[in-house]
């Protein structure tokens, strides 16, 4: 049942796919199409391209649902915030320290910074 929605979606599709670049989306629609077209079962599909099962029914669900192929993208892994991030205020001191005295090390910098926020 899901290979024969998947194939409806694939060919409805078809256009869209032709002008992907990301070589992982590449990569899951050719899954996709392989298993879906495959007479095999899934588990030996999938073997056959070496992709995990769970990763082609996460791609197929995703796909049926969304029906766009920028939904095969993979998300970003890049935290959404950094909790050791340096202050603006901090950057623009030492940038501006910098600017003025180029010669100055990291002790004299951080000895000014320890000066200036206080």
């Amino acid at each position: 049942m899901l290979k024969t929605k998947l194939q409806e979606v694939l060919s409805e599709l078809s256009e869209e796919s032709r002008r992907i670049r990301d070589p992982e989306t590449k990569r899951r629609l050719y899954l996709l199409k392989y298993v879906a077209g495959s007479k095999k079962s899934v588990s030996k599909a999938c073997g056959a391209v070496g992709a995990s099962r769970s990763l082609f029914y996460k791609c197929a669900n995703i796909l049926i649902k969304k029906r766009s192929v920028e939904a095969l993208k993979p998300l970003s892994r890049r935290p959404k915030k950094s909790p050791n991030l340096t202050k603006p205020a901090v950057v623009k001191k030492v940038c501006g320290l910098k600017k003025i005295y180029p010669y100055y090390g990291p002790k004299r910098i951080s000895f000014y910074l320890k000066k200036a926020f206080k």
